[in-house]
């Protein structure tokens, strides 16, 4: 039955999404559903797959630059890494092989699990663009998306979701790299304290995307109050 045709293609998106963390193989499912729209319609599942393999190739070849011995310099406190040692000891190329190194994690953590939040209503999008066909799809936004849109708002996927996560990653960069200094890598203490801060800062940044994602609907509910 079609129900349980939806149940299994959520289901099967969602064991894909949480045993694929690295390769995020649930959008090749996601990719697949879209085919059944007519051309074009899936390019914006397939770029939302594309993007965290760039996120990994940054992750992997800054991380691997970085760790060798060659490329840094000792930090005078005996430390792997801290704020002042990165910022003050390493050199410039080290500082943004570094900072894009953590960016690229960041990327992939944050749309891991955005994408975790998102993909049943995304599947159900995909079944009713599906049923009720092109003709009674008038919104343009939603006809470049792949029939996919992002944080249930009216754009598109391929646009407004990388740039939310971009914006939140933003924010996160910003919490390690500026605003909390008191970090390092042999104190527990000070990793957890910039864990809650990034926590806090990823929060915050989301909102606000929501709210910009949102603005017509939160700016209706404000006059009709």
């Amino acid at each position: 039955s079609q129900q349980h045709s939806l149940l299994g293609d959520i289901l099967l998106a969602y064991l894909f999404w949480a045993v694929g963390f690295i390769i995020f193989a649930h959008w090749l499912i996601l990719t697949c559903l879209s085919y059944r729209c007519r051309r074009g319609c899936a390019s914006g599942a397939l770029l939302q797959f594309i993007l965290p393999l760039l996120a990994l190739a940054f992750f992997a070849g800054g991380g691997a630059w970085c760790r060798s011995s060659s490329n840094s310099t000792p930090c005078p406190g005996g430390e792997t890494m801290s704020h002042d040692c990165l910022f003050q000891i390493q050199s410039t190329k080290y500082q943004a092989i570094y900072a894009m190194h953590y960016i690229g994690l960041a990327y992939m953590v944050i749309q891991w699990i955005l994408d975790g939040v998102q993909i049943w209503g995304w599947v159900l999008q995909i079944r009713q663009r599906d049923e009720q066909g092109n003709s009674n799809i008038n919104h343009i936004s939603e006809k470049r998306a792949g029939y996919m849109v992002a944080m249930w708002s009216p754009f598109s996927i391929s646009l407004a979701y990388p740039t939310t996560i971009v914006f939140v990653n933003l924010w996160v960069t910003l919490t390690w790299a500026i605003f909390y200094k008191d970090w390092s890598t042999s104190s527990g203490g000070s990793l957890t304290s910039l864990a809650w801060r990034v926590i806090v800062a990823a929060l915050g940044a989301l909102m606000g995307a929501l709210l910009f994602l949102h603005r017509a609907r939160f700016g209706q509910c404000i006059t009709r109050s």
